[in-house]
């Protein structure tokens, strides 16, 4: 784990892996889609040019796959960094627009749900199907554990961790899992002071039902680092600043079948109930509320959305989350 310590050194590990995908002889659209959404949050200029070009080689004219459809949309795209865009409301929500990410495929998270644990499923997409996007792997507590690109990222350096892959969990916490992820928060944020480490139940924003955990080294400037938000979240918030005490609300949320998302910052994790996905109103400019949202991004994938979201329309999204007593 220390090969992912200074940001410095993380952002080498990263951009090595993408920009082996960008310059490989015989790309994938998959892989120059996942390269170019990453170049495009990271701000890179060249990655992206090195991206499309490849992208001039292959035979898009398949209109049934989606990564086609990004390719084609992308070369027309004067400045695609600009498809990417953040403000702050007076209340303090960060409001972004990606409008790449407006062609993710839903998947679980469009679903309406009862239940936080469900079977995996090997039929269902899952990260064996994508084991060529995993850029690090490694022992962490003795546990095999992968960092995966998003291939559709939040923010830049957006990861997933994937422990135990091939093991094929279910998005099920057991107490080994909850405490890799908060030693990982602990260990990292010595170096990364603006971590997150996210969870999202199943029913709780998950889109994939394979055991993950969301990855930001260095998370843009969301509410939930501010104590004054915390102290005034809109929805109920458990702040655990140590791994036994935060398992106990884990372990009783699951098993009361309540949903709920984590945001583990170093040396704390909030635990966060909510309704289930799918049984309350959540407006079209937005794909979901999940864990980032949750910390306070307000994902847009909307452009007129962007520039007209108010404090009251948050508020309103939020009122909705509310659990059922």
């Amino acid at each position: 784990m220390d090969d992912l310590g200074p940001l410095s050194r993380f952002h080498q590990v990263f951009c090595r892996r993408l920009a082996a995908m960008a310059e490989a002889p015989n790309p994938t659209a998959a892989s120059l889609v996942l390269v170019l959404n990453h170049a495009i949050a990271l701000g890179d200029s060249r990655l992206i040019e090195i991206t499309i070009r490849q992208a001039k080689s292959l035979d898009l004219s398949d209109d049934h796959k989606i990564d086609n459809k990004i390719l084609r949309y992308l070369d027309n795209v004067a400045d695609p960094i600009h498809l990417v865009r953040h403000r702050q409301t007076a209340a303090g929500w960060l409001v972004s627009y990606n409008a790449l990410r407006a062609l993710r495929p839903p998947r679980d998270s469009a679903m309406a749900i009862n239940v936080v644990h469900k079977a995996y499923d090997p039929k269902s997409f899952n990260f064996n199907q994508t084991s060529g996007e995993s850029f690090w792997q490694g022992q962490i507590n003795s546990i095999s554990t992968e960092l995966f690109y998003s291939k559709y990222p939040l923010e830049p350096y957006h990861s997933l961790i994937v422990p135990d892959r091939q093991t094929n969990r279910e998005q099920y916490l057991e107490t080994k899992y909850h405490q890799l992820a908060w030693d990982m928060a602990t260990h990292l944020g010595q170096f990364q002071p603006r971590l997150l480490i996210g969870y999202n139940t199943h029913g709780g924003g998950e889109s994939i039902n394979h055991l993950h955990f969301q990855y930001l080294p260095d998370a843009p400037d969301l509410p939930i680092f501010d104590a004054n938000f915390v102290s005034h979240y809109p929805l109920p918030m458990t702040t655990s600043t140590s791994a036994a005490s935060a398992w106990r609300h884990i372990q009783r949320h699951q098993a009361r079948n309540q949903p709920f998302n984590l945001i583990y910052r170093p040396g704390l994790v909030h635990i966060i109930e909510r309704r289930f996905s799918g049984h309350s109103q959540i407006p079209e400019w937005t794909g979901g509320f999940a864990w980032y949202e949750l910390a306070g991004g307000i994902l847009t994938l909307n452009e007129d959305a962007y520039s007209t979201i108010t404090d009251a329309t948050i508020k309103h999204v939020f009122n909705n989350l509310e659990p059922i007593s």
